[in-house]
């Protein structure tokens, strides 16, 4: 079954998910980017050895460690991003791919049902056999518990935000769910993760990553855009203002 079966048996095997002897490192990283209506948002990825995953609008995306949490850091110092050993892995990152590929396609993001968050979640998983701590993805479960409530809410907020952006009334609901990303839940991808028996290796394509962030904007699970400058000298986090377009940038999309 190759090196992905190999994964799958050691992981069946290892109760707490962690094994010192296993060959490759699995780190945790998340920044707090957004706090609204009392909650924090968390931009979070994947590091196994000296190699970046993370989910955003493009698909599954690799870069070198910390990539995806540099963008916006000139800007806004004060945003941390804070680095979790999380343990040691049977399966590289190669294996990884090869295994999320099918559950994380280009076109499936969507910003609360199934973001970066979902995919670290789902990764260490694959990898350690653990789970995302709960306060990285608060905020996404409390709007899937309590939609359409939640997002008629936020897109009041957004819509300010916008207004206040733009100097230019906002009618339009900024967020609206991706179709693709209405199906999805973790227990789901476990399910499918635990009982595909695929060799995620063969699976996985060589490639060669460039990833050039710009200073200008940041990424919140995958949504590009500036933050409001009225933020831009608070002590807490800047508000997200997820309105603009992806500005062009090399990266490495692996679907």
């Amino acid at each position: 079954m190759g090196n992905a079966a190999m994964c799958r048996e050691d992981r069946k095997h290892r109760p707490s998910g962690f094994s010192q002897c296993a060959p490759h490192e699995v780190r945790l990283a998340a920044t707090e980017i957004l706090r609204v209506a009392g909650f924090s948002g968390y931009h979070t990825s994947v590091i196994v050895d000296d190699r970046e995953y993370f989910f955003d609008s493009k698909g599954m995306m690799a870069a070198p460690p910390l990539s995806s949490h540099a963008i916006g850091q000139d800007r806004f110092p004060k945003l941390q991003t804070e680095v979790i050993e999380i343990g040691r892995s049977s399966c590289s990152g190669k294996a990884l791919v090869g295994a999320l590929q099918p559950l994380f396609e280009n076109g499936s993001y969507d910003i609360f049902l199934k973001n970066c968050n979902s995919f670290s979640d789902i990764s260490l998983y694959y990898l350690t056999r653990t789970r995302l701590p709960g306060q990285y993805n608060r905020l996404e479960r409390f709007v899937s518990a309590t939609s359409p409530v939640s997002t008629g809410v936020l897109n009041k907020i957004f819509r300010v935000l916008m207004e206040r952006k733009t100097g230019k009334p906002c009618v339009e609901d900024v967020y609206v769910r991706n179709p693709e990303a209405e199906s999805y839940s973790a227990e789901g991808a476990i399910a499918s993760l635990d009982g595909d028996a695929s060799e995620s290796d063969s699976q996985a394509s060589d490639f060669e990553e460039h990833f050039a962030p710009r200073a200008d904007s940041f990424s919140l699970v995958g949504w590009n855009g500036d933050v409001s400058e009225s933020d831009s000298e608070a002590s807490e986090p800047p508000s997200y203002s997820p309105f603009e377009a992806p500005p062009p940038r090399r990266s490495a999309s692996l679907t």
